[in-house]
């Protein structure tokens, strides 16, 4: 039986989150106290490299599930194949590419600050493009998304990293490095997982609220075909019901879409509020390794 056949709350769900969660406190609190820390502790009051990291965070959070779901509407709902579905991509990466040529014009004219609230509100509205396609409507308002938030992740991608390492000391510059990709990364993760679960529980609601107004016949058969709706896979939902149902089964997918990605623009709305956090350049410098907090000066002190 797969995990997203089962509730959150459910042993087989929350007790490897549980335990994740243990297992990453632990590692927190040994890295507090061991005198070779993988992240050095003086790294984590740097408030500009925390505070881009988070953001970071936020960002790729709404970008990756984002990016997932409409890759499952197109490739899977309208029948796509998977060349047609990565070229469509190049509406996202070339803007992406163009703005991250002209971070350095942009970091000139502007505080660092400026540029990522533009380029989370401009990758928003791209989400929010996104968000309203559907299979009957044209691709050029996926395009249109495409474009404004690949130029909107442009422009905060460079100034993210260049607010994360204004601060950080030459020899600690692999580790916060590594530190704000690890954000990155994490970012991913929650967002398929976070938006996943959102999706999937819209559209697997709304079909079987459909399903219950099905002819007796079907509606048991249907309600098996939960997850293949969830998950986008409508061909196969019309291989076992027939035809017929493959328009109620696309229907409750964009549902699940719709909210998905909504929350994805909601995310990228979040990280725009979280650059208000972002110190201006050299206000707190973060303390070299020599440096020690009150609570370190205490325990030395006995």
């Amino acid at each position: 039986m797969c995990s997203s056949d089962l509730p959150w709350r459910s042993g087989p769900v929350a007790g490897p989150l549980l335990l994740g969660v243990a297992l990453l406190a632990s590692f927190g609190w040994w890295q507090c106290r061991t005198p070779d820390a993988m992240i050095p502790p003086h790294l984590l009051r740097a408030r500009s490299l925390v505070s881009a990291s988070w953001i970071y965070l936020i960002s790729y959070t709404a970008f990756s599930g984002v990016m997932f779901y409409v890759t499952l509407l197109y490739q899977d709902v309208d029948g796509w194949p998977v060349l047609r579905t990565g070229l469509s991509w190049l509406f996202l990466n070339a803007p992406f590419l163009l703005l991250a040529q002209l971070a350095g014009r942009l970091d000139r004219r502007f505080s660092a600050r400026a540029v990522i609230c533009a380029g989370c509100l401009a990758a928003a509205a791209g989400l929010l493009a996104l968000s309203l396609a559907s299979p009957a409507t044209p691709f050029v308002l996926t395009a249109v998304g495409f474009v404004v938030a690949g130029a909107g992740f442009g422009a905060l991608v460079p100034a993210i990293t260049h607010v994360a390492m204004r601060d950080v000391p030459p020899g600690a510059s692999g580790a916060a490095s590594g530190l704000l990709n690890s954000s990155r990364q994490a970012g991913t993760s929650v967002g398929l997982a976070v938006l996943g679960s959102i999706g999937v529980g819209a559209a697997t609601a709304s079909w079987a609220a459909q399903a219950s107004r099905f002819p007796p016949l079907v509606r048991a058969a249907a309600r098996g075909q939960a997850q293949n709706v969830g998950g986008g896979r409508i061909a196969a939902v019309a291989r076992a019901l027939g035809p017929a149902y493959r328009p109620p089964a696309a229907g409750a997918f964009v549902h699940g879409y719709h909210l998905a990605v909504g929350a994805g623009t909601l995310c990228l709305l979040l990280a725009a509020l979280a650059t208000a956090a972002l110190p201006a350049p050299g206000a707190t410098p973060a303390p070299g390794p020599d440096e020690v907090s009150p609570r370190q000066a205490a325990q030395r002190a006995r």
